[in-house]
């Protein structure tokens, strides 16, 4: 692990939080989500995007919360694509918007959700493959919508 965040630490100032996403058909394991916690750098900001539904429960979020770990809350357009649950597991946030379009009633909604949580930050990550340049409608309206 260490070779992943000195190689990671390359960034410098734009090095954010590492994203750890697990596959679809990986069922909770709690006791290996704590051992890999405890892999990680304690002073580097990780996420977990769980994609298998054994993971929301309250003995995983507490686990993240010992490591003020995020758990990464997504939207999305694809089957299943429900919200999965906004859940502060850390002081920030991270959230990854996947629909191909947002409308101001959604981004509002998703603004609403978002200051509603006790996080001192939030990484939002808006659907940006298949041709479409970054979700930059999205971004600046959401932008907009947060801002002071």
């Amino acid at each position: 692990m260490n070779l992943l965040f000195d190689t990671a630490r390359a960034l410098g100032e734009r090095l954010g939080p590492v994203f750890f996403q697990t596959p679809p058909f990986l069922k909770k394991d709690a006791e290996r989500l704590r051992s890999f916690l405890g892999c990680l750098p304690a002073a580097h900001p990780v996420a977990f995007e769980f994609r298998h539904e054994s993971w929301f429960d309250g003995e995983v979020y507490d686990a993240l919360r010992a490591r003020n770990a995020a758990l990464v809350a997504v939207d999305k357009d694809e089957a299943g694509g429900e919200r999965m649950p906004v859940v502060a597991t850390a002081d920030w946030g991270y959230l990854r918007l996947r629909r191909v379009d947002y409308d101001d009633a959604a981004l509002a909604a998703w603004k609403g959700r978002i200051l509603s949580q006790p996080w001192r930050e939030a990484y939002v990550f808006f659907k940006h493959e298949d041709g479409t340049p970054l979700g930059w409608p999205e971004i600046e309206r959401f932008a907009r919508a947060v801002a002071p």
